[in-house]
């Protein structure tokens, strides 16, 4: 019985072939879930600016040759707003640049909040809002794009 088993198995294998993860050639960029934080900062002003350098930072690293991650941070009047980014290694700069910026886009619902993260198809984006609380007081409401 075991050996028609191991036949039948062989024959299944020779017959589909074996699968090769293969990178996707599609470049969609389309974002799968996105997290938004329950908190806000102290200054609106301030988190704005210092989201938008950080944001300026991890493009301008993303954008040299062969560099799919990056993070950066800005800690200027208290609302210190660390982030990170990272894209697929089979992305050309480009490409690597066009899902990031969809990125950026698909977290602006999030407005002021204390961080935020997406998900896409090709790369991924965090940021967040360091102020000094415990962890157990980070807490994250989660977004799908299709549902």
């Amino acid at each position: 019985m075991w050996m028609s088993t191991i036949v039948m198995v062989v024959m299944v294998l020779v017959v589909t072939g074996l699968g090769v993860a293969q990178p996707s050639t599609k470049t969609t960029n389309t974002p799968l879930k996105y997290y938004c934080g329950d908190y806000h900062p102290i200054s609106t002003t301030v988190f704005f600016r210092n989201r938008n350098s950080t944001y300026s930072q991890l493009r301008s690293q993303l954008s040299k040759t062969g560099v799919y991650y990056a993070r950066a941070e800005d800690l200027v009047n208290g609302d210190a707003i660390y982030g990170v980014a990272q894209c697929r290694n089979y992305l050309t700069s480009s490409e690597c640049l066009a899902c990031f910026d969809v990125a950026v886009s698909a977290v602006e619902p999030c407005g002021s909040a204390n961080g935020a993260h997406v998900f896409l198809d090709n790369c991924y984006l965090r940021f967040i809002l360091f102020l000094h609380l415990p962890l157990k007081h980070v807490n994250y409401s989660c977004k799908l794009f299709f549902q």
